[in-house]
């Protein structure tokens, strides 16, 4: 690789750190739309969906409330414009060679804009105040038809720094997307964020729904900047899941397929788990992976469980794989996490991924964690990780003189997230 060549994909690099989302969406501003509580759309806490907070977000964030509307021919607006700042201030250790512990004070600072932009029509914009380019994500889901029988069908253009080409359209808390799921090492606890990782991601996406499914077909690249748009969406996506009440559990289960070729016109960074590469280089979008999830309670305390599976092809001699560069083998995991409100305004939880690392290495992971709620806007986490035999490849850094790993094997996180 030329000088020239790490050059620009070391700026891809910087450019894609600084675009990394925020994970959550917008609590408090469609709180104040819709004059409901931040638990009428959560479960246990934010950013977990329960049934009438999927219902919400499909319907594309329009529902109003007692909220002042201004109302004329073909306009339909709140009176205030709904914003939310969300934070996190975390500290982040790990047992490394080093004893590293890294601060974020804050690590995530924003405002997340969003709600009705007309009858039919939603939007939410993501704008960091911590990282530059500001414009860390925008989407606009645009409903244009619902029968009769409640299927809706939205179309929804989308852009995001981070969060992936199921963006546009996501229901579940399983980890399918980076912002919505239950555990913050997400790279520990989802087999798809393990497996594909948090990208960048621009496209369109085409939406049918209703309270017993929803269907998400997009068409996408992950090549985007704000300054500039990059690429066109020549991948694709697709997103079929069942939601259902199982036993008086609020459940749902999927798959997700991606697929197509992309072309990066200008350098791509790579992550722990996306290739990069030079501006011209071609990469096939290969990835695949199951999910489940159930929540409700058990002896009146609230209970959830979210179990997913992944996998992502090796590369070839004459294909890479945007998912998993290694030509050795598939890269691929299984993982499992619950959570149990065991005490007031407390929930712990128990987290297990069992993985290939794409170089034929066993990368598995237990993380142990608890949240304690200050308020429901207002949370303290702490979680815990453990990688069998250092060979997590999301977090180790290099070997030492001897080939061990100098990124160790456990992480602990300890964090404040605010919404306000």
């Amino acid at each position: 690789m030329t000088k020239r060549t790490l050059t620009a994909v070391s700026a891809a690099a910087a450019l894609a750190a600084a675009l990394l989302p925020m994970t959550s969406e917008a609590v408090p501003a469609f709180a104040r739309q819709t004059g409901k509580t931040c638990l009428t759309c959560h479960f246990q806490n934010f950013p977990i969906l329960n049934a009438y907070g999927q219902e919400f977000k499909a319907g594309g964030f329009v529902d109003i409330g007692k909220q002042g509307q201004i109302k004329g021919p073909d306009l339909s607006i709140p009176e205030t414009l709904n914003m939310a700042m969300v934070g996190k201030w975390r500290a982040v250790s790990t047992n490394d060679s080093a004893k590293t512990t890294e601060y974020g004070i804050p690590d995530e600072f924003g405002f997340l804009i969003g709600g009705r932009a007309a009858a039919n029509v939603g939007y939410l914009v993501e704008a960091s105040t911590v990282a530059s380019p500001a414009l860390a994500g925008f989407k606009m889901p645009i409903t244009v038809a619902k029968t009769e029988g409640g299927t809706r069908f939205t179309v929804v253009p989308f852009a995001t720094g981070g969060i992936g080409a199921g963006y546009g359209m996501e229901l579940l808390n399983t980890g399918a997307v980076a912002n919505v799921r239950p555990f913050e090492h997400g790279f520990a606890t989802s087999a798809m964020q393990y497996v594909n990782g948090e990208y960048s991601a621009w496209g369109l996406t085409g939406v049918a729904s209703s309270q017993d499914f929803f269907v998400n077909v997009s068409r996408w690249t992950p090549q985007w900047n704000p300054a500039g748009v990059k690429g066109s969406p020549d991948a694709n996506y697709i997103r079929a899941a069942w939601l259902g009440n199982v036993m008086g559990f609020e459940s749902g289960a999927g798959v997700q397929i991606f697929s197509g070729t992309v072309t990066a016109v200008d350098a791509l960074a790579s992550t722990s788990a996306n290739t990069g590469g030079a501006a011209g280089s071609t990469f096939d979008v290969k990835s695949t992976a199951v999910d489940f999830q159930a929540q409700g309670s058990v002896a009146a305390m609230p209970l959830g469980i979210w179990a997913s599976y992944a996998n992502a092809p090796k590369s070839t001699g004459t294909a890479v794989n945007f998912f998993n560069n290694s030509t050795v083998s598939d890269k691929s995991a299984i993982a499992i996490g619950a959570q149990l409100g065991a005490f007031h305004h407390a929930a712990v939880k128990l987290g297990f991924r069992k993985a290939t690392d794409g170089q034929g290495m066993i990368d598995n992971a237990v993380t142990v964690g608890a949240n304690y709620h200050l308020a429901q806007n207002l949370g303290l986490l702490i979680e815990h990780s453990i990688f069998s035999q250092g060979n997590n490849i999301q977090s180790r850094q290099g070997v030492d003189a001897n080939g061990n790993p100098t990124g160790g094997n456990a992480r602990t996180t300890v964090m404040l997230e605010t919404a306000f």
